[in-house]
C-alpha cells in the first residue's frame, strides 16, 4: 500500500523514532553486565588476598561478600562439604555481620585485622569457626606449650558497629595495621591513647550503637 505524499515525512519520522528505540534496547544490557563484571573481577581478588588463610577462594569470597552486603557468610572446612562434613558443627559455619554494608575496602580491613589477631594467637590456619569467632565474637583453644586455655574473643566487626576506629580496634588488639587495606577514616596511632587492662582482656560492649561505622 502506497503512503500519501502529504503523509510521507511523519511516516519518515516514525520510522527514525522504532530505529532508535531498537538501537537503544540493544545496547542497555550492557552497562549492568560491566558493573557486575567489574564487582566479579574484585571480589577474586580480595579472594586470592585472603583464599589461603580462609581454607579457600570460595570461603574468602564468602567473607568479602557477606560483608560487602550484609549477607550470610558461610564458611565450609576441608572435607567440610562431604555428608560426614555437613553433620559435624565444625566442619562449616555461617554468620552475619553486626555491622551494615561495608566498602570493600573496609571489609578488607576487618578481615586482614582477623587474620593478624588469630596469627597472633597462634592461629595463622584456622578453622571455620576460629574465624568467625574473631569477626563476630567467640572463644578459641589457645595452646601454651602442652597445656591450652580459652580465650574469649570480641569481634573486630562487634567492635566496629560499637563506633571504634580502625585503628583503634588495631591497638586493642595489640596487632599493626596492614598498609595494604589502611581505610580512609583511621588516625595516626601515635595519637591513640594505650589500651586499657579492660579492653584487652575483651569487656568491650558488642551493641552496635548510634555512631556505628560499617
Amino acid at each position: 500500500m502506497s503512503v500519501r505524499p502529504q503523509l510521507r515525512p511523519l511516516a519518515a519520522a516514525v520510522a527514525m523514532m522504532v530505529a532508535a528505540s531498537f538501537a537503544a534496547a540493544a545496547t542497555a544490557p550492557m552497562q549492568p553486565a560491566f558493573a557486575a563484571s567489574g564487582s566479579a573481577r574484585a571480589t577474586r581478588a580480595s579472594a586470592a588476598d585472603f583464599g589461603a588463610w580462609a581454607g579457600s577462594e570460595a570461603n574468602a569470597a564468602s567473607l568479602v561478600d557477606g560483608l560487602c552486603n550484609k549477607t550470610p557468610v558461610t564458611l565450609i572446612a576441608p572435607g567440610g562439604n562431604t555428608p560426614a562434613g555437613r553433620a559435624g558443627a565444625a566442619g562449616r559455619v555461617s554468620f552475619t555481620s553486626s555491622t551494615g554494608p561495608m566498602s570493600r575496602r573496609n571489609a578488607q580491613m576487618a578481615l586482614a585485622l582477623a587474620r593478624a589477631q588469630l596469627t597472633v594467637l597462634g592461629l595463622a590456619q584456622p578453622t571455620p569457626t576460629q574465624i568467625a569467632a574473631a569477626l563476630v565474637g567467640g572463644s578459641v583453644t589457645v595452646k601454651h606449650g602442652k597445656a591450652s586455655r580459652s580465650e574469649q574473643l570480641i569481634g573486630v566487626l562487634n567492635m566496629r558497629a560499637s563506633g571504634m576506629e580502625w585503628e583503634r580496634i588495631a591497638t586493642i588488639l595489640g596487632i599493626a595495621i596492614d598498609p595494604r587495606y589502611s581505610a580512609p577514616d583511621a588516625t595516626a596511632a601515635a595519637t591513640l591513647p594505650a589500651a586499657s587492662e579492660t579492653e584487652r582482656h575483651g569487656a568491650v560492649s558488642a551493641a552496635p550503637s548510634a555512631s556505628r561505622l560499617n
